[in-house]
């Protein structure tokens, strides 16, 4: 995904087995919202803009989680997975 793109390698691996390369839109928009600048992406649909914001903030998320110690005998992916569920499950009630 470039090098200078700085996603975990999880991150980086999924991303390029589900999508193969970056849209120009994402390859844009990542050094900015790397830094944390507010950005406005303006492109076609279908090019990635969604996921150029999410990808961060799950990675980010996940970064959080691979620093806590683990709990519960859960591996930090599977942690992980079950906050993320009990979030989404909040976003949607």
């Amino acid at each position: 995904m470039g090098e200078e793109v700085s996603f975990l390698p999880a991150t980086s691996e999924w991303f390029e087995q589900t999508f193969g390369v970056p849209t120009e839109a994402q390859t844009l928009a990542w050094p900015a919202i790397r830094t944390g600048e507010n950005v406005l992406l303006e492109a076609p649909t279908g090019s990635g803009k969604t996921l150029a914001a999410f990808l961060w903030a799950l990675d980010g998320l996940y970064r959080q989680e691979l620093s806590q110690p683990q709990k519960h005998g859960l591996s930090h992916s599977e942690s992980f997975g079950a906050r993320m569920q009990i979030a989404i499950l909040r976003w949607q009630n």
